[in-house]
């Protein structure tokens, strides 16, 4: 992998549509994570969707009246929800930031048209 200009570096955005996981794009955004952060550090600005509860789950323990661990299972959703739009609101006014998508198909047609269109500079895409 070639080196990264720091200047250049300071001004990356990933916005990724499918969160960090076990699954093919999810091992990938959290090789790219452990890998920019070694080369670049925290320079780099990596955002990601939440992944959304198990509704079978939530229903099953609704069913069950364990309802405290529904509501814990909401509430982390909705924290990590909150954490994804502040990050992409604190990116937004950053127009000269150069954006790679990566499956901008989960995070919607809408947001992702936004933040290509919010940019100065070209952006990347990538359908995975």
């Amino acid at each position: 992998m070639r080196a990264i200009d720091p200047n250049e570096a300071s001004r990356l955005v990933v916005v990724s549509g499918i969160p960090a996981g076990s699954g093919g794009t999810g091992r990938f955004v959290e090789h790219l994570k452990e890998r920019m952060t070694g080369l670049v550090g925290n320079r780099v600005t990596l955002i990601s969707r939440p992944e959304r509860p198990a509704r079978w789950q939530i229903q099953l323990w609704l069913r069950d009246k364990a309802y405290r661990h529904a509501a814990k299972e909401v509430l982390l959703y909705v924290l990590l929800w909150s954490r994804f739009w502040f990050s992409l609101c604190h990116v937004w006014p950053k127009r000269n930031q150069v954006l790679i998508l990566l499956h901008p198909q989960n995070l919607g047609y809408r947001l992702a048209l936004r933040l290509i269109e919010s940019r100065a500079r070209p952006s990347l895409i990538y359908l995975l």
